[in-house]
Order: structure tokens, then sequence, then C-alpha cells
């Protein structure tokens, strides 16, 4: 059994799962891959009704706790190959409020190279423009990005570290200038149900929150995306932003592809659901001293068997993750994913990145002529270190901040900040630092410019210190 898309988020509070049930069951029969129409679906109401038709086949799972209610629906559709869908729809209604979960499973009869192509399921749609969002930690789930505001840094920083909230988060940081690079709208509607938009006001907020984030957080119009409880993040760079084609959709299927290795939580998994009714079975039996033995015994062996498959699905699920986390660790981009973080502050997206790049340029351009294995090694390692300008567009933005310099000005002090400096007053020359930097790299620049080439040669002398 292979994943191939998995979401989980709550909806309005107040909400009956009978409105869940009925949005689920109208995703089956309006899908153009059925032949199932509403009135078939109408005889799913107790727990274990079934239903079907020619390939496909609909199971209705209902059943209670303690205080909680639960209740999921699973469409199976046999393929031509002997292959089968499976599209399950779970909801949980607790004290706490109302969850459901959306996955879509695929189980091939042989070997396949590719998996099959999966859209985010329309039922998503359905249940947040019928019944609305609920409140994931401090936000509620929708379709619109979350325009963050100066002084919210730490609630932001809170969220993108995990403390708050289960869902991930799409971070759009703003450019020197202001600017986002990608069409937050379109994100925030294509990943409606899966994961969080949030909009970037400031190359300022982005000084702020990283000392929230010790440096973690993204930012010069670089595209994070963040995941709850877990250390791994990946980022879109501005240069790669800005040269893709559609690189909002190539968001939204990084997004959903690294949902597959997901779990559920447990009590919103099909097995759960299915245990649950077989214990309660058990426990009414028990209750009314039946004495058909073979009954009880029957409902034993199912409840085990179920248990079984659930440990069977979670172990799969490990080895996944294992295999990923392998592959994650070789190819990390912490440095260059060969040596652990620094812990740096870079100055812009992938300083570090691209320090190391050079370096590793300039041993090869000093290897011996020939082929040797060092040179190969080097060749390599220069070949897996993507390739940006991000330092290029740093070096054009201070020169052209600092081409007519004739001393310091609010302008020019804003244009530096805006680039990651701060400009401190010191005897006969202003001193240029990093935000925040513990490094203390200090630059200058003359209080009273002696002639027209202060400025270049200011700006020459912070890149050389800098850059």
């Amino acid at each position: 059994m292979m994943r191939l898309f998995f979401t989980q988020f709550p909806l309005r509070a107040s909400a009956t799962l009978e409105e869940v049930l009925e949005i689920g069951k109208a995703w089956i029969y309006e899908s153009p891959h059925t032949k199932l129409e509403k009135r078939d679906l109408d005889n799913l109401r107790e727990n274990g009704d079934l239903v079907s038709k020619d390939n496909q086949k609909v199971i209705i799972a209902r059943v209670e706790g303690d205080n909680s209610e639960f209740i999921g629906l699973k469409s199976i559709i046999e393929g031509s190959r002997g292959d089968r869908f499976y599209g399950i729809l779970t909801a949980a209604k607790t004290s706490s409020g109302l969850d459901v979960a959306v996955v879509v499973d695929y189980d091939a009869a042989n070997a396949v190279k590719y998996l099959p192509d999966t859209k985010k399921p329309y039922v998503i749609k359905k249940l947040l423009s019928e019944i609305g969002g609920g409140r994931d930690g401090d936000l509620v789930v929708g379709n619109k990005p979350v325009r963050l505001k100066a002084g919210e840094e730490e609630f932001v920083a809170d969220i993108l570290r995990g403390k708050v909230g289960n869902m991930p988060v799409v971070y759009a940081s703003a450019t020197d200038r202001r600017n986002i690079l990608v069409n937050t709208e379109y994100l925030s509607r294509s990943l409606a149900g899966i994961a969080h938009v949030f909009e970037e006001p400031s190359r300022e907020f982005s000084f702020m929150l990283r000392g929230f984030m010790n440096g973690s957080n993204v930012y010069g119009g670089a595209v994070g995306v963040f995941w709850p409880g877990d250390i791994r993040t990946f980022s879109f760079m501005p240069s790669v932003i800005s040269r893709e084609r559609n690189i909002e959709d190539k968001i939204v299927q990084e997004v959903i592809f690294s949902l597959r290795t997901k779990r559920p939580s447990r009590y919103l998994t099909w097995e759960f659901l299915e245990g649950l009714s077989r214990e309660k079975e058990i426990a009414r039996l028990r209750l009314e001293r039946e004495e058909d033995s073979n009954t009880l015994l029957n409902l034993y062996e199912e409840s085990i068997a179920s248990k079984n498959e659930e440990i069977a699905r979670f172990e799969e699920r490990v080895k996944r993750l294992e295999n990923e986390l392998r592959k994650s660790r070789l190819n990390s981009t912490s440095g260059i994913g060969l040596f652990p973080d620094p812990q740096v502050i870079q100055l812009y997206q992938g300083e570090i990145r691209t320090i190391v790049r050079e370096a590793l340029q300039n041993a090869l351009r000093s290897c011996n002529p020939g082929k040797t294995r060092r040179q190969v090694i080097l060749q390599k390692l220069v070949e897996i270190i993507p390739v940006d300008n991000e330092r290029e567009r740093y070096v054009e933005h201070i020169k052209k901040i600092l081409n007519n310099y004739k001393g310091m000005t609010p302008e020019i002090r804003e244009g530096l900040r805006e680039l990651g400096f701060e400009v401190v007053d010191g005897g006969k020359h202003y001193k240029v630092v990093m935000i925040d930097d513990p490094n203390g790299v200090v630059g200058t620049l003359p209080r009273t410019p002696s002639d027209w080439r202060a400025g270049r040669n200011g700006a020459s002398q912070l890149i050389r210190d800098f850059l």
C-alpha cells in the first residue's frame, strides 16, 4: 500500500459529523470516476453498511468513544490491472473540536515504476466552503494568506518552531524592497486545508524574527516550508523563484509530496475506527452474557487482525521515514550536507553554500594538471552545490545605495538596514555591522567624504569585509 495524499485539519467546532458525512458522500457520487449515485449512498447510515456497483464499493464506519464520536467513509475502486485506489475520509468530534483527515492510497497488483499522479481531493474544498475551517492553535484554517504585522515576531516564531498548531506553514519572506516573490493568494487557495501561508511584511521583520529562531528563518525573498514538531525545513531560494516558471505549483507539489510520509493522528485512522467498533461489540456481548462463543471468538480475531494491519501500516511508514531520513542526511542543506550547521547567521539566503562552493572551485583550480582523485571529488562537490545569484544581487544593492555617498543620510541608513546592516556612530567613521551578528565583523564608512569616489570606495570596502 502506497500513500498518494494525506492531510489533517480542524473544521468549525460547532459542525456535526452528519454534515461531514453528507459532504463525504457527495465527494464520491459527484466524482467522474464512479457509477454510484446519491440514492445508492443514502443507504449508508449505520456502522458497517456497504454499497457496491461494478468495480467500486463504499463502506461507512461510525462509533462512539468516551465523550467523543467518530465517523469514516472509505471508497475502494478496482482498476483494470488489478490495482486499487482507496479514498478515505475520517472525522472525530471531541471535547476539543472537530478534526478531519483525507487520505488517498494506492495498492498495485504488480511492481510499478511510477506512482499515479494525484491532485488535492475536491472534498477538502467542499468541507472548507460548506462547513468552514476550525482553529489550528491560534490560526483559523482557510484559503487566505496570513499577512503578518510588526510586533508578531515571537508569535510567528512559536508557530514556525512547532510550539503552536499542527499544520505546516509556507512562509514567504520579503525582499529588501518589501516585495513578495510568489503569489500568496494562489498558494493559499491551493494549500487550503493542507498548510497555512504566511506573508512577511518587511526585511526588518526578518531581522526581528531571526532573534527568536536562532537564525533558522528564511529571508530576502526566499520561501520556506516549516513542519510542526519537525526540524526538517526546505526552502526555495529567490534566484530559483525568479527563474522557475509556475513556481507556486512546484511549491504546492513539494508540500503535498512531503505530507505523504506524515502519519495521521491515530484517532483519525480507519484502523482505529474499525478496532474501536469491534471493542464496543465485544463489550456489548460480554455485558449481555452472550453464550455464542464462536461469535465472540470471531470478533476477537477480527479485532486482532485489524490491530495487526494497523501495526503493519505503521511499520511500513517507519521504514519509509527511515529511508527518507538517510537520504536527508546525505542531501542536507544545513551547510552543504557534508558537515554540521556552523551556526553562523547568514547575511543572505545561501551565503554559507556560496562561500563553500567558491572555496571548492579555488581548490579545484589549484589541482595538479591531469585527472586526479582529488580533482574528481572536488568537481563532484562543486556540481552538487546549487548556483544562485544572491551574492551578486547584494553587491549591486550596496553599490546602488552608496553610489552618490556624500555623508550618512536616513535613506542610506535605512537602505543598509534592509540589507541586514546596522550603522553605528564611531569617531571619524561610521561603523557598519551585521544586525545581531555575534561574530562582530566591522566595516566602516567615512563620516565626511573627501571626494566623489568615497561612495564607490566605501561600497568596495563593505563588499570585501562582508561578501
